[in-house]
């Protein structure tokens, strides 16, 4: 299982857990790509799977119910990415 990191401030879930079900265990890279704190990876056969969280569903108590979707994720593998995604540098407002 890999932890991946959103590095969008205004995500609602900072992280998320893939399972990755390979015949070998994968090797991540081990350094940053440049300019970041993070590791670059891709995964490879990438599935998201809906499903319905009940965890927060206090019907009988309460009346009202919490359930929400979640996702469960899972991947047959890791790799380096074939190339590192580019971010676009924001105009600044007060520029002349």
């Amino acid at each position: 299982m890999i932890e991946v990191i959103d590095a969008d401030p205004e995500a609602r879930q900072r992280t998320v857990k893939v399972k990755v079900a390979a015949q070998y265990q994968p090797v991540l890279p081990d350094a940053p790509a440049p300019g970041s704190p993070f590791v670059a990876i891709e995964f490879e056969g990438l599935q998201a799977t809906p499903w319905v969280d009940t965890g927060r569903c206090k019907a009988k108590e309460t009346g009202k119910c919490g359930a929400r979707i979640a996702y469960s994720l899972k991947a047959t593998g890791v790799r380096e990415p074939s190339r590192l995604p580019s971010r676009s540098v924001p105009e600044h407002k007060d520029a002349a």
